[in-house]
């Protein structure tokens, strides 16, 4: 990847760290839910709180590394949920709908 341009290495990163979110978040839910029984929206925002902080730490640590100070922020990490909550209001509203 080193031959790509920076922004295409971020963008790939940035894929990368979405896809491992994303896993995270099906397999907790698979386990939680199916295997353990957990209320399905319950499951939804726990899963999501883990996997939003998941792909927090890598995009700043990874993806972003070079543009950061290779630390985590606080008042990062808020507007990444904040922003983040509308896809957890996207899968909430899609869980109750099916």
């Amino acid at each position: 990847m080193s031959r790509l341009p920076p922004a295409s290495v971020e963008l790939v990163r940035f894929a990368i760290v979405g896809a491992l979110g994303t896993a995270t978040n099906l397999a907790l839910f698979f386990v939680g839910v199916d295997l353990g029984g957990i209320p399905p929206l319950l499951g939804t925002v726990a899963y999501f709180a883990v996997a939003v902080s998941q792909n927090y730490a890598l995009n700043e640590l990874w993806t972003f590394a070079p543009r950061r100070d290779g630390k985590l922020a606080w008042a990062r990490y808020c507007k990444f949920i904040v922003t983040s909550l509308v896809g957890l209001a996207v899968n909430a509203v899609v869980l109750v709908a099916l």
